[in-house]
């Protein structure tokens, strides 16, 4: 991707996070009602992250137990039949 197209997705992106919190009205409620509702927000991606990394994880144990399967029924070296 050329630089130039990533510095105006940066700018997009910002330009249109600004947008939705004014939008939002989370800065006109005040420091306190904003912290809350900033620390609402960062507990709801704290936990959408960790089920991510639930499933990635998850996904890593299965493709190694099929492998370890794999290679548990494979033949020794050396008989004379193909391997996997």
């Amino acid at each position: 991707m050329h630089p130039i197209l990533v510095v105006a997705a940066g700018v997009a992106i910002g330009a249109l996070g600004v947008r939705m919190t004014k939008s939002s009205g989370v800065l006109r409620q005040g420091g306190a009602a904003a912290r809350q509702a900033a620390a609402s927000a960062a507990e709801g991606a704290a936990s959408a992250a960790r089920g991510a990394a639930d499933a990635g994880l998850g996904a890593v144990e299965r493709g190694a137990a099929a492998l370890r399967r794999k290679l548990d029924d494979a033949p020794p070296p050396g008989d004379g039949r193909k391997g996997l």
